[in-house]
């Protein structure tokens, strides 16, 4: 005749030994990145109390799964900034400093991505703020051979009112160069 036994489990994480699970409950620790450091298994009979306390056997950290931007920049002549959060600025304004190095996670994805949309603008060398750009819109100058001084981002609901102002969130300078050759015994041909 077999007996109905139950199993018990606790871990020993980040320097505490936790409460104590059983039979498939979870027990440890979710998001925080700490190891398990070692393991009690406790086989008893069913019905039985458990070996020990039963309260916080599992711990996950809730901020995790709440959507936020951080963001740092490295500057000309400053090194890296201390992280940034949603519409900090990363980067100088003033101090004809350029942005050397940007470190971001700026990509959504999978059920956040239909919650939210990435909002981004950049202040540049002799334009200043430019406006508020999205999800992979540009944002800076193109062909003006101006720095990029400073940079803001937010992440919003997309329910919800975005920053504000929106429309000129990129500068492009089209270059255009006209020019004529003059070849050995044919003479000057027409401009290109």
């Amino acid at each position: 005749m077999m007996q109905r036994i139950t199993i018990f489990i606790t871990g020993y994480i980040a320097v505490i030994w936790l409460g104590w699970a059983k039979n498939g409950e979870k027990a440890g620790t979710e998001e925080y990145g700490y190891a398990i450091e070692a393991v009690q298994i406790a086989v008893l009979p069913k019905g039985s109390a458990a070996p020990g306390e039963t309260a916080d056997a599992y711990h996950f950290n809730e901020e995790w799964n709440k959507p936020s931007v951080k963001y740092t920049a490295h500057v000309q002549n400053v090194g890296w900034q201390p992280t940034c959060c949603n519409q900090e600025t990363a980067g100088t304004i003033g101090k004809n400093q350029r942005l050397e190095a940007l470190q971001i996670k700026i990509w959504l994805t999978g059920e956040i991505e239909k919650e939210y949309d990435v909002y981004y603008r950049v202040h540049v060398q002799n334009f200043g703020w430019l406006d508020w750009a999205k999800n992979g819109e540009i944002a800076g100058t193109v062909n003006y051979g101006y720095r990029m001084e400073a940079i803001k981002i937010a992440l919003v609901r997309k329910d919800g009112e975005g920053p504000t102002p929106v429309g000129t969130s990129s500068k492009t300078f089209d270059t255009q160069a006209v020019y004529s050759a003059h070849v050995q015994n044919i003479g000057w041909q027409d401009e290109v």
